[in-house]
């Protein structure tokens, strides 16, 4: 009885104590979907892409649309990471022709804004077959959960930039 009594008692309280929590939790959800916007890079900024499924890597121009033609081959951009081990390729990306087509195109931010990149790419892991949408439910386990060669899963993992 005591615990209701005090609820009863403080009520403006709690009530600007349950206002103030449920503010800190939509600044929260606000400041993650800023920082997880995935944007077409326009600056002289680096990134890593592979020809060949992840096993060797190398540094490019970041406005390259994936896949793309380098020397030859098909290059799709790779995300490296370092482990006790060393570095690898935890996933790659790609955007299917159309979209990749029109990205390329474009000049300006409002073109590439038109194709909406952000849920077009696509991802896979390193000798997996099959391309998925990054957006989907198997492609969220392929960006968030990287497994290291070692397959050690208390292993320390972080990301390598170009």
């Amino acid at each position: 009885m005591a615990l209701r009594e005090f609820l009863n008692e403080k009520r403006q309280y709690i009530t600007g104590l349950t206002i103030a929590i449920i503010g800190v939790f939509f600044v929260l959800i606000v400041i993650e979907l800023i920082t997880s916007r995935r944007s077409i890079p326009t600056e002289d900024s680096k990134a890593f892409f592979t020809t060949d499924d992840g096993k060797t890597w190398f540094e490019d121009d970041a406005s390259n649309v994936p896949p793309y033609d380098y020397n030859g081959q098909q290059a799709v951009r790779a995300y490296v990471f370092s482990y006790s081990g060393g570095q690898f390729v935890g996933y790659m990306e790609e955007y299917p022709p159309n979209i990749r087509d029109g990205l390329a195109a474009a000049t300006t931010d409002e073109q590439r804004s038109q194709f909406d990149p952000e849920y077009q790419v696509r991802c896979k892991r390193p000798a997996s077959k099959y391309w998925v949408q990054e957006k989907s439910i198997r492609g969220q386990q392929i960006v968030n959960n990287i497994i290291a060669p070692n397959k050690n899963k208390n292993e320390v993992i972080t990301a390598v930039e170009p």
